[in-house]
């Protein structure tokens, strides 16, 4: 730029969404900071600038135009600088030739896809359900396992007549499907998925730091969802390129809703293995003798009327879980926390903490403190839950004078996960009441034997009372029977109080002076 006008001229063209007002003031406050700088930099860093003087109109204009653009949103954040073996430094452009260039000679791909659900208050669990797929230009395979056992295999290959052949085997009920869908099965390209993610790193919100998956170093962006397609703002997804290949090595989408459930998913997709050609045999339906044609949903239900007999299912109104849901949901993003009473104990629960106070009368007799401590809020891994996670869990015995310390390394679920989960059950109830009195409150209830999940034994049930104005549980009931079938134990939690007020130190661990220390342990 030669002239100030030019200068001027450019500032105008700039691409940042913000009101008149709003840029007027932003390089007011730019030229400020820069007099202020200059009027205080001592006199070796004065020398240093040489003849440069910030009262240059054009001078002015320059810098504050490089600002703005970073502050504003005109200029990639994106590192520069790269080269053909720092590739990844250079504009997002070059990553695409690169990348794009890598992926031109894969002819088959095979990768591992699986779930992490992340509750609202901060714990992971990873499903133990999880596939590997392997995928060619006219035919894909999927192996669906659970922990280290295979489950069941889906086949999708071409048929002589151009049909496309489906072939469904279920090793844990040893039984098959078959069919043969007409309309043939369209070419893809294996890799298309991946060049997707690959035309969109112009978008990219931010890189994210280096990180090493499987071994290799890795470099990645992140993107919301919402940039392309019809997706909630809530989606975002991260990708990884290993360094020395150019390819990617794990896709990450987060923030996925999981229906019927208080959690959010993210799925994963890793373990990419390329390939130039088609292992034939990969593709090969296999029928192992002895397995009856029959779908593996119907010999489930079949072993399930045997073993639990017939089970019950009320009528609960259209939607009504996915309001229930809706409103736990806000309850939680919008208050500090719940308390509630569980038997003879109190607790307090936040996100990241909870406190278990166990009472006898109006005596205090224990206290438990549970606080999460973690390095970054993005649990994110198939192999670990998060960074450096540790539960630190202090319990103090006031009768006793005597306290104990545990660092565990694995998230038990969090309270209100787990009065997430027996809320959820609401449309598979048993028994459903939309019209009950629970201690004035006006409330719907419903009733459903614990059969209904897991093994669990005849006449275990939960009953759950639900606030008819909030939404929001107010008692939940579990029974149980004894063991020796005498007796059944029920557990009562009541007296739910949401975004309750508690002191600044509630949920910081406070040892009496004179205590002894009994144990401190990790596990």
């Amino acid at each position: 730029m030669k002239s100030n006008d030019s200068m001027e001229s450019m500032l105008q063209r700039l691409r940042y969404q913000a009101t008149a007002e709003r840029r007027e003031r932003t390089l007011a406050n730019i030229f400020k900071a820069m007099d202020e700088s200059q009027e205080q930099a001592p006199a070796l860093r004065r020398v240093q600038i040489g003849r440069m003087t910030m009262k240059t109109r054009m001078v002015r204009f320059a810098l504050a135009a490089a600002v703005i653009l970073v502050v504003l949103g005109g200029l990639s954040l994106w590192p520069s600088g790269g080269g053909k073996d720092r590739w990844w430094l250079a504009p997002p452009a070059a990553w695409g030739r690169e990348i794009t260039a890598s992926l031109k000679s894969i002819g088959a791909l095979t990768y591992r896809e699986g779930y992490v659900f992340v509750g609202d208050y901060g714990s992971t669990h990873i499903s133990g359900s999880w596939t590997r797929y392997y995928k060619a230009t006219d035919r894909q395979r999927s192996d669906h396992f659970y922990k280290d056992t295979l489950v069941d295999t889906t086949w999708e290959v071409p048929d002589q007549s151009g049909s496309t052949f489906r072939c469904s085997v279920s090793y844990e009920f040893q039984c098959y499907t078959t069919k043969m869908d007409s309309s043939p099965q369209p070419a893809a390209d294996p890799v298309d998925m991946l060049r997707f993610y690959v035309n969109l790193l112009d978008k990219a919100d931010r890189v994210l730091d280096p990180e090493t998956f499987e071994g290799k170093e890795c470099v990645g962006f992140e993107i919301s969802a919402a940039k392309y397609g019809n997706n909630p703002q809530e989606w975002t997804d991260r990708v990884w390129f290993d360094k020395s290949t150019r390819l990617p090595v794990r896709i990450e989408h987060h923030g996925l809703s999981s229906r019927g459930s208080a959690q959010s998913t993210t799925l994963v997709q890793d373990q990419f293995q390329y390939g130039s050609a088609v292992l034939a045999e990969l593709f090969d339906p296999v029928i192992p003798e002895g397995f009856v044609n029959a779908p593996a949903d119907t010999i489930r239900k079949a072993r399930e009327r045997q073993e639990k007999g017939e089970m019950v299912f009320a009528q609960v109104p259209a939607g009504l879980k996915e309001d229930v849901l809706d409103a736990f949901r806000q309850a939680q993003a919008q208050a500090q926390g719940v308390a509630y009473t569980e038997g003879g104990s109190r607790l307090s629960v936040s996100r990241n903490a909870w406190r278990v106070d166990r009472l006898e009368g109006d005596r205090v007799r224990t206290t438990e403190w549970n606080i999460i401590q973690k390095d970054d809020d993005a649990p994110t891994s198939l192999d670990f839950n998060d960074k450096n996670f540790r539960l630190v869990q202090t319990t103090v015995d006031y009768e006793a004078c005597t306290c104990r310390q545990i660092t565990r390394h694995q998230m038990p679920r969090h309270p209100v996960d787990h009065i997430a989960f027996i809320i959820e059950l609401i449309d598979r109830a048993d028994r459903f009441y939309e019209s009950a009195d629970l201690d004035g409150v006006k409330c719907f209830s419903f009733e459903v034997s614990a059969k209904k999940y897991g093994t669990n034994p005849d006449g275990a049930f939960h009953r759950v009372w639900f606030d008819a104005a909030t939404k929001l549980p107010v008692r939940m009931e579990m029974h149980w029977p004894n063991r020796d079938g005498t007796a059944v134990t029920t557990m009562v939690q009541d007296q739910f109080e949401w975004n309750p007020s508690w002191p600044a130190d509630h949920f910081v661990p406070q040892i009496p002076a004179g205590f002894t220390q009994t144990e401190t342990a990790e596990k």
